[in-house]
């Protein structure tokens, strides 16, 4: 907000400067924001880890053990003061452990249960997941 009290300023038409204090102000509300979202953020990884270390993880809706937290998922948010970046953890369950199965079958893992595949029907299972 140096800008005002530049002596170019005290040239400028009164709804010129109000677009200058507008600008800049929205600009300063909006980094408020991200501020603000970034603190919820260390907050949110923080509480998290803390959770799944001192337990056996946490248990989703569908009854999903998640054991591992995954930092660093970003997305953009338009804000009415502009736009800004949340960043969130994701919990993920443990991955489980999918082998090939023999006579013209190959296995496929979903949330950690293995289930024998003809190869023919490769192609429908990759719709499926």
């Amino acid at each position: 907000m140096g800008e005002l009290a530049d002596p170019a300023a005290a040239a400028l038409s009164h709804d010129a400067v109000e677009e200058l204090i507008d600008a800049r102000g929205r600009e300063l509300l909006r980094q408020l924001l991200q501020d603000h979202l970034d603190l919820r953020a260390a907050g949110e990884e923080r509480a998290l880890s803390a959770t799944v270390a001192g337990s056996n993880g946490l248990v989703d809706a569908d009854g999903v053990v998640r054991r591992r937290v995954e930092k660093g998922h970003h997305r953009r948010l338009a804000t009415i003061f502009g736009t800004v970046t949340v960043s969130r953890c994701a919990l993920r369950a443990a991955a489980a452990s999918c082998d090939r199965g023999g006579a013209g079958f190959v296995r496929r893992c979903q949330r950690g249960n293995l289930e024998q595949v003809r190869p023919g029907d490769r192609a429908r299972v990759r719709a499926d997941v």
